[in-house]
């Protein structure tokens, strides 16, 4: 272990055992450690490119395998109650990864069920497994043959309550899953049959029983294994060791080899797929009410179909299942650009209504008298010119979710006053518009959801006062809520939140802050995420694990640059399970975004309909400048009249000696307006450079006629020096820039003309 990250690993323990006093802080979870390329390549190879829980396969090179076995804090109980300090100490620990695919990955999240006592806080993983009554298989520790049963037909049967929990948490007898077991099988079987001593395999390093050996190069080498073994042993066969098993098919004749084999695949018949299927909807704990009720309660959007609502005739959103440093559990999210009136406003607004469902957006559209929120106000128009003429076809929104059970939808024609579909929200939904404001006195706050959406249809609709809330909620839910203000004002892990006389108050190294006073811009943001803070803490204790959904119209509004930058990364950082849907004009935003994540609406030439642009550029490492002028803003320039100027200065420089009187004056007026005005250079350095060349050049013109030989060549011979030098050298800058080489004048040496 590198002392890096011994380091670390110490200051996780630290953390752990005092928690009572670290409650505004989270574990330090460094993701650059755990995306190590070495460290996921050594993990890959140990579980054969396969998930430790299903055996589903996952591509090498593809998004990091790595989680926790153990989750890194805030781990969750049967009761849905969270503890913030488990098991945050394992988080560089080799022996509790997983190789984990998204599928378990986000079915599993923080859960981590145990009957009686957690284990001691910083014990190793030796003695967790050893006094911990887990309800979790460890892929690394637990016989599977002692608590699964795999049927030919590709379910699972659970053998010990253990086994019960597990299959039930991981959806292992999910419908794709059950398929893909029931594939390998009888591709299996089909190999045994033609050729059994031809199919490898492989020890697993268990000290015999079933589970000693696997089949290679298979799908579902485990299951296949045991199902055979098992379906074997119910027809008589007296051994469990798999190398034995694929001799004595080996011994049997052709036909009776064949017989026998398909007797073992025919023993049970297909199971029911839609009795398989596990919901992402939560169970329904006394202290979480209304989750059980939201059929998507935990499971990202991945896929969005709108038809006919407002300016929108067609438009399609598929998007990624996982970003590329999937250990950090971050959800997907999107972010739309375009002109003003593509329809930015429109998606958030259809994916509110979808999301809802029909009885929360009946009361929306009671909300707003001013505003018909409903099919009839909502449909399509093809022709702006005259507005009572509606599309003949429905207006529709379907929304799809990750695992692929459940779809929201919402539809109506343009003369209907209400929304046909599902009839209540599938998830928890925030929408806001880009106004955002606060009143100053205390304000009711309304808990149906039609409310928390309400300021993305109204635009006088304001957000609740946040220093109420935090000044009255419990001391738990304080912390909760400080963590992930924390992480969205880029303060100081150690900074604190303190409650004092009816104000909120943050020390920090730069001193004493009450919350009122700082800018516009910080209150606007502290007051929605306070919002999105005060809705999760109803269903969740803590927000690092709490899913949503919230969308967001013109999120830079009210921000400095430098926190524009910032602020989708901040915001992934505060709530990593909440998928933020947000629009935007500013290419600052787009900071904190991964390769399909981002979607351009523009209207195509000489036609009223919106599309969405389709092979974008990869968004990472591009500069604010570059995304300005390339096609998810589609501007030619960032400075139009400088490229006027240039474009005739190059059109006229081409004419050579054919200019006229008027022209060739124009060229002088063009070159010197040039390099007297334009800017030249990325970074400072660059600049700074240009510069002093452009000093040196202007000294030289005071001097008669043209340049003289030595004078040039001192001038190039800088420059060349510089170009070839390491330009962040500070002994280069010192000697080049601030003091550069003397002249010959300075020299004292004469000049001569050339």
């Amino acid at each position: 272990m590198s002392p890096d990250v011994e380091s670390l690993r110490r200051e996780n323990q630290r953390y752990a055992s005092n928690i009572d006093g670290l409650r505004q802080q989270r574990a330090r979870i460094e993701q650059r450690i755990l995306d190590d390329t070495s460290l996921v390549g050594a993990l890959f190879n140990l579980f054969q490119g396969r998930c430790g829980y299903c055996e589903q396969a996952f591509e090498r090179g593809g998004t990091s395998p790595l989680d926790p076995h153990r989750p890194l804090g805030l781990a969750q109980g049967k009761d849905g109650r969270t503890d913030q300090a488990y098991y945050s100490w394992l988080a560089y620990d080799w022996d509790n990864m997983v190789a984990t695919c998204e599928d378990c990955r986000k079915r599993k999240q923080n859960q981590f069920f145990v009957e009686g006592k957690r284990g001691r806080i910083n014990a190793p993983v030796d003695e967790l497994r050893a006094t911990e009554a887990a309800l979790l298989l460890d892929p690394c520790f637990d016989d599977p043959a002692l608590h699964l049963s795999f049927q030919m037909n590709g379910v699972v049967v659970a053998q010990t309550s253990k086994a019960e929990e597990t299959i039930s948490l991981l959806s292992l007898n999910r419908l794709a899953l059950v398929k893909e077991r029931g594939s390998a099988l009888a591709r299996v079987i089909e190999r045994l049959s033609t050729d059994p001593l031809g199919l490898r395999i492989l020890p697993t390093g268990r000290s015999g029983g079933p589970s000693a050996y696997v089949f290679g190069e298979t799908e579902h080498p485990g299951a296949t294994a045991l199902a055979l073994l098992r379906a074997a042993s119910d027809r008589g066969s007296r051994t469990n060791d798999l190398t034995v098993f694929v001799k004595e098919i080996a011994e049997m004749d052709v036909i009776e080899r064949h017989n026998y084999l398909q007797g073992l695949l025919i023993d049970e018949p297909a199971p029911e797929g839609s009795a398989l299927e596990a919901s992402f909807a939560l169970p329904s704990f006394g202290r979480l009410p209304g989750l059980a009720d939201m059929p998507a309660a935990k499971a990202p959007i991945v896929e969005v179909k709108i038809r006919n609502f407002k300016g929108l005739k067609e438009l399609d959103f598929r998007l990624p299942d996982t970003v590329p440093s999937a250990a950090s559990g971050s959800a997907p999210c999107m972010i739309l650009l375009g002109e003003n009136a593509t329809g930015k406003s429109s998606v958030l607004e259809a994916l509110t209504l979808a999301l809802l469902g029909t009885s929360e957006t009946t009361a929306l559209d009671e909300l707003i008298p001013d505003e018909e929120v409903n099919p009839a106000g909502l449909i399509h128009r093809p022709d702006p010119a005259h507005w009572d003429v509606f599309s003949h076809l429905p207006l529709q929104v379907d929304v799809g979710f990750f695992g692929g059970k459940f779809t929201a939808v919402v539809t109506g024609s343009g003369s209907d006053g209400r929304f046909d579909g599902n009839e209540g929200p599938s998830k928890i939904v925030l929408a806001y518009g880009p106004r955002r404001y606060f009143p100053r006195k205390r304000t009711r706050r309304f808990r149906a959801p039609a409310y928390r959406a309400r300021s993305l249809f109204d635009p006088m609709a304001t957000i609740p006062n946040p220093a109420d809330w935090l000044l009255s909620c419990p001391a738990e839910t304080f912390d909760a809520a400080v963590r992930a203000l924390k992480e969205i004002l880029m303060l100081d892990p150690s900074d604190y939140f303190a409650r004092e006389s009816g104000h909120i108050i943050i020390e920090s190294s730069g001193g004493r802050t009450r919350l009122e006073d700082m800018s516009v811009g910080y209150k606007s943001v502290i007051a929605m995420a306070t919002d999105i803070i005060r809705e999760l803490t109803r269903f969740y204790d803590n927000l690092e694990y709490a899913s949503a959904t919230v969308l967001i119209d013109e999120i830079e509004t009210h921000l400095h640059p430098r926190w524009k930058m910032q602020i989708m990364s901040c915001l992934r950082r505060a709530f990593p399970q909440v998928q933020f849907v947000v629009t935007t004009h500013d290419p600052l935003c787009l900071r904190g975004m991964h390769d399909g994540e981002v979607f351009v609406l523009h209207r195509r030439d000489g036609d009223e309909r919106i599309e969405k642009l389709e092979n974008l550029p990869a968004i990472k490492g591009m500069r604010a400048e570059q995304i300005l002028t390339s096609e998810f803003f589609g501007l030619g320039s960032t400075d139009p009249e400088t490229d006027a100027k240039l474009a005739l200065y190059h059109q006229l420089a081409a004419q050579g000696d054919n200019l006229s009187d008027d022209e060739g004056r124009e060229l002088e007026r063009l070159r010197f307006d040039l390099q007297t005005n334009m800017v030249v250079g990325d970074t400072p350095i660059e600049q700074a450079f240009v510069d002093v060349l452009r000093q040196v050049e202007k000294d030289t013109r005071a001097q008669p006629v043209s340049t003289s030989s030595p004078r040039r060549t001192a001038i190039f011979d800088s420059a060349l020096a510089l170009l070839r030098s390491d330009i962040t050298s500070p002994a280069f800058l010192r000697n080049t820039i601030i003091d550069p080489p003397a002249t010959p004048e300075e020299d004292g040496v004469a000049e001569a003309d050339e």
